[in-house]
């Protein structure tokens, strides 16, 4: 995989370990690096029945941005009362349609505290999209993989009911909706564009390749480009596959990137071989290296990508190193992440 790594042309711009203990110490470390600040809600939905309406599923109208400077929307779903937390760009107007970005946490994390990770109000501001972080009840979305009892919940509707309060509210462009995360929410993003495809125009993954339950028993039948964003050295997401570390229970087992890679290559039926490209090393002093590989031309104008980051942690590339190096890796700085996959999500719309 790491001879195909390289760069596309059209939407890139430069820019052992004990298993067990290490992901039971970096749970804990990224649910204390993103605890919430006081006064500010701590994610965990409420069980509320909505009452007064037509639909079982009602929206509320949010406030105004808090000291995050982030607008908490409150959606019913499911008789929960669950929330995201939105970011307009600077100088919005409602009459005009714009893209939005949905970024989903990792697991044992929070939503209000993913922009320090990414960056991604900043890259909004820049580029005039509307992103929103969606909080997943308990702290973990249910990505298909049927863990912990994760599977109780339907995060796919629920993130379908905040891409349609979006659009009611926002008056957001819905043939330009994206889905990207990190680990458990990088999982997600790619389980809700296989599960409702006509609601997301692409997806990225961040520290996460595909699930091998998810590519074993679920059939994407729509064409939809995807990009990967991985760490080679990643200790806790295995970038040539295999199983995942074990907290109590089986988190089960995923593709190498070249697999994951080569799923969404043969449902988009891109060229077989990528356009590659090693990238410049921009900080040579952040201990890694990056190439990006490219298979264009799918169906409906779909491509793949995946950026593989040579001496790259389970970490978000150009954003915050949110525990230390010892447990989950280093951060690379040669390329902006949140940047990197904007610039591929804009060349694709529904």
């Amino acid at each position: 995989m790491a001879s195909n790594l390289g760069q596309s042309t059209r939407s890139l711009r430069p820019y052992s370990l004990r298993p067990k203990a290490l992901y039971c110490l970096a749970a804990a470390i990224v649910a204390a690096a993103f605890s919430v600040a006081p006064g500010l809600p701590g994610g965990e939905a409420l069980a509320k029945k909505s009452s007064g309406s037509d639909s079982e599923h009602t929206t509320i109208p949010a406030a105004q941005p808090d000291l995050t400077g982030l607008i908490r929307e409150t959606i019913f779903c499911e008789n929960l009362e669950r929330e995201s937390y939105t970011h307009l760009p600077q100088g919005y107007v409602r009459g005009h349609r714009l893209p939005l970005v949905l970024v989903f946490h990792g697991g044992f994390n929070l939503a209000s505290r993913m922009d320090l990770l990414t960056g991604f109000n900043d890259i909004a501001d820049q580029n005039g999209f509307i992103v929103t972080y969606p909080q997943a009840f308990k702290h973990h979305w249910n990505d298909g993989r049927n863990i912990d009892g994760h599977d109780n919940f339907n995060d796919v509707q629920y993130a379908c009911e905040v891409i349609d309060h979006m659009v009611r509210k926002y008056n957001v462009d819905p043939s330009r909706v994206y889905a990207c995360g990190i680990s458990n929410g990088g999982f997600f993003a790619q389980y809700l564009a296989i599960r409702q495809p006509h609601k997301i125009a692409a997806v990225a993954s961040v520290g996460a390749t595909l699930p091998h339950i998810i590519a074993s028993t679920q059939t994407a039948t729509h064409p939809m480009s995807v990009l990967y964003v991985v760490g080679i050295d990643d200790p806790i997401m295995p970038f040539h596959g295999g199983p995942l570390p074990k907290m109590f229970r089986d988190k089960g087992s995923v593709l190498s990137a070249a697999q994951a890679a080569q799923y969404w290559v043969n449902v988009n039926h891109c060229n077989p071989k990528p356009n590659s490209l090693d990238l410049p090393d921009i900080d040579a002093t952040d201990g890694c290296t990056v190439k990006y590989a490219n298979w264009i031309n799918g169906r409906h104008g779909t491509e793949v990508g995946v950026f593989g980051i040579t001496g790259g942690g389970h970490t978000w590339p150009g954003g915050q190193q949110f525990a230390s190096e010892g447990q989950i890796g280093k951060t690379c700085k040669d390329i902006n992440a949140s940047k990197a996959i904007w610039d591929f999500f804009q060349n694709h719309h529904n």
